[in-house]
C-alpha cells in the first residue's frame, strides 16, 4: 500500500480533530502568555473570548432562514399514542 492510498482512506473526521486540539493548545499559550504579562490582561482575554463565543453561538442559533421541521403526520402521533397506552398491557406483576 503506498502512501497516497493510506492517505485517501484517513477519515475526514480525524484531521478535524487533530486542527481542534491544535487550536486548544495554542489558545492555552496565548491565555498563560497573557496571564503571565498581567493578570487582569489574561482574565479581560479570557472574558473577551468567552463572550464572543456566547455570541456567536446565540447568532447561529436564531438563524431565521432555515426551514423548521415537518409537523408529526396524525397517523405517526396516534401509533405513538397506542403504543404508550398498550406497552403495560399483558405484564404479570412480580
Amino acid at each position: 500500500m503506498s502512501r497516497n492510498e493510506a492517505a485517501a482512506e484517513e477519515p475526514a473526521g480525524s484531521s478535524r480533530a487533530a486542527g481542534a486540539c491544535v487550536l486548544v493548545v495554542l489558545s492555552g499559550a496565548v491565555v498563560g502568555i497573557a496571564f503571565a504579562v498581567d493578570e487582569a490582561a489574561g482574565v479581560l482575554l479570557v472574558v473577551v473570548a468567552g463572550g464572543f463565543a456566547l455570541y456567536r453561538s446565540a447568532r447561529r442559533m436564531s438563524d431565521s432562514r432555515t426551514t423548521p421541521p415537518p409537523p408529526l403526520s396524525g397517523t405517526f402521533t396516534q401509533l405513538i399514542a397506542t403504543k404508550s397506552t398498550t406497552s403495560g398491557r399483558g405484564r404479570g406483576r412480580g
